[in-house]
């Protein structure tokens, strides 16, 4: 038994909340393969879950598809925004639905474009773009995300903020996760765990000058047995003139030599891709390097 699904009015302003006795499943949002949704210019939607289930974006329902992957689009237009709270848990993609997520032009000033305020939540496969957009995943009530495939990309002086503040307190990379962050847009992630295997790669980005993108991670940890499960080059310089990025990494909590011998050592900083080790020893910019107890990742420049 499912409940009932919710009707976008994509250019209205909404609330839908779902209040039932039902613990499972929970809401069913736009929950079918292949659909384009989109919250229409300046409209302000908003989503309550109010039970501990599950909610899924983009489920496949069609078992047997012929071809087996579809897309879900989400578009969240200029102005327009998208706020979710629940209690329960809220799985964006399915093993063969990608869902996409296009966080679109313009900040709105008065809240984020995107807030997901969820317990817990699950990218099993999702793409996520956000462009001259501020997207949240934070609060009291949000404990947990699970990243199994997924990808996002930040750009155009956009920001992105995920933080887990309640219980767990904890991002576990599973799979596949890539970040981009581009120009001077930035990212901050808290509660970082790689899992043995996971493939995942920060990127950098800086698309000439004065450009300064900016990726603030906590959780990390150089000298713990989980830095074995970081891959080379996590840490990734792109340069815009195969030289040049004035790009910031922010490892919170790494303040000591003894971290920045083993970063070394692990090979996790890469310059368009290079990993070599005198290469990224003579580029590396060591002055001013721990400040306020954070380690500062960034390159010298070079004419």
């Amino acid at each position: 038994m499912e409940k009932a699904q919710y009707v976008w009015n994509p250019n209205a302003n909404q609330e839908f909340t779902v209040d039932t006795d039902l613990s499972q499943p929970a809401a069913t949002f736009n929950k079918n393969a292949g659909f384009q949704c989109t919250v229409g210019p300046s409209a302000k939607m908003s989503l309550t879950v109010t039970d501990d289930g599950t909610t899924t974006w983009g489920k496949q329902l069609i078992q047997h598809q012929n071809p087996p992957t579809k897309t879900t689009i989400l578009s969240i237009t200029p102005q327009a925004s998208l706020k979710m709270v629940s209690p329960g848990k809220l799985v964006i993609g399915e093993d063969s639905v990608q869902t996409r997520i296009l966080v679109m032009d313009f900040k709105n000033l008065n809240v984020p474009n995107l807030q997901l305020f969820v317990h817990e939540v699950f990218f099993s496969n999702m793409e996520m773009a956000i462009t001259q957009s501020n997207v949240e995943m934070r609060g009291d009530n949000f404990s947990y995300l699970n990243i199994g495939n997924a990808s996002i990309n930040v750009q155009n002086n956009s920001t992105c903020q995920i933080t887990p503040s309640f219980g767990e307190k904890k991002i576990d990379i599973v799979t596949y996760f890539l970040m981009q962050v581009q120009d001077s847009s930035s990212a901050q992630l808290d509660g970082v765990s790689v899992q043995p295997g996971a493939k995942v790669r920060f990127d950098l980005q800086a698309n000439g000058e004065p450009f300064t993108p900016t990726i603030r991670l906590s959780g990390i940890d150089f000298l713990g047995p989980e830095s074995q499960n970081y891959p080379k080059g996590m840490f990734n310089f792109v340069t815009y003139d195969g030289k040049n990025n004035r790009g910031t990494f922010v490892l919170a909590g790494i303040g000591n030599a003894f971290e920045l011998s083993a970063l070394r050592s692990l090979q996790l900083v890469a310059i368009d891709g290079n990993t070599d080790p005198s290469y990224i020893n003579s580029r590396l910019d060591t002055s001013n390097m721990y400040q306020n107890g954070d380690m500062i990742l960034k390159l010298r420049f070079q004419k």
